[in-house]
């Protein structure tokens, strides 16, 4: 892991605010305060995942990182899921163009939708392990879905 001597680095401060809380819990320790005990365990907690995260992410690993999904649906007979959407491209139809000297080769051809999307779990991580399980339809049905939640949006 690398080690920053700036004292602004994310590592650092989030070093700093884990250090502050730990020193601010055991001073309620001593007082038995329970008011400001709770709020100590609550801001310690918070100090402590923030330091997780900026010790993986300096070792250079991959963080787990919680989601709000756009809709909730179910696959495979019943399991929730939940699903958000990444990009969203209409489709277009055939067109001609219409400048001096245009032919029949000169014109863009029709294009699909294009939809983009990943999915959640119950508990709002990326869950690739469900999207390999799934169907045909059940991608066919979470497709339709996904255009059905842009439209509602007034997005289309």
């Amino acid at each position: 892991m690398e080690c920053s001597s700036n004292p602004d680095s994310a590592l650092n401060l989030a070093r700093f605010a884990y250090n502050v809380n730990r020193k601010g819990l055991a001073e309620t320790n001593y007082l038995n305060n329970r008011a400001i005990k709770s709020y100590y365990f609550s801001m310690l907690n918070k100090a402590r995942a923030q330091l997780r995260r900026e010790i993986a992410k300096a070792a250079g690993k991959t963080i787990k990182v919680r989601e709000d999904a756009d809709f909730t649906t179910t696959v495979m007979g019943g399991l929730p899921i939940g699903v958000v959407i990444d990009n969203y491209t209409g489709a277009k139809p055939w067109r001609q163009h219409t400048f001096n000297g245009a032919g029949p080769g000169d014109c863009d051809p029709p294009e699909d939708q294009e939809i983009e999307y990943h999915i959640l779990d119950r508990a709002g991580y990326y869950a690739e392990w469900i999207h390999s399980k799934m169907s045909a339809q059940d991608e066919t049905d979470i497709e339709h879905e996904c255009v059905m939640y842009i439209s509602q949006r007034g997005e289309l």
